[in-house]
């Protein structure tokens, strides 16, 4: 293989890859992006949450209606919760979700994924494999 065909096979590579952005850490969460509608808040980049933190939107929307005591439609690459949530509170809720069901207690990791036996939720980390019940 020549140089030249490989420094473009290189080239390709880093854009596909894209540019490091952030504070170094290996994994950031986002802030929510939301917009009101009279009293109600659209959260617009909620399947981007799902696909990030790698959980069912069903489970997520479950833990958010309970933890904003509001009811929230699906509406595909967003939700809209039926009430006005401020961007700070919101910031708060997807934090706690992070802690409760996707980050490691051990190694600290989000390289998690939540198993089912015998009707108890297990989050298994697959990094260092510890796992813990969840509720």
């Amino acid at each position: 293989m020549d140089d030249s065909k490989y420094v473009e096979m290189l080239n390709s590579l880093y854009v596909r890859l894209g540019e490091k952005k952030g504070t170094g850490n290996r994994f950031e969460i986002p802030r929510a992006e939301i917009m009101y509608q009279g009293s109600t808040t659209v959260w617009k980049n909620f399947s981007r949450f799902a696909e990030l933190f790698r959980r069912d939107k069903e489970f997520m929307i479950k833990f958010f209606k309970r933890e904003l005591g509001a009811p929230l439609d699906d509406r595909g690459e967003f939700v809209v919760i039926h009430r006005r949530v401020a961007q700070n509170i919101l910031d708060v809720k997807v934090n706690s979700f992070f802690e409760l069901y996707v980050r490691c207690k051990e190694c600290k990791g989000p390289d998690t994924h939540i198993v089912e036996k015998d009707s108890v939720k297990i989050l298994v980390c697959e990094i260092c494999g510890a796992s813990r019940v969840i509720k």
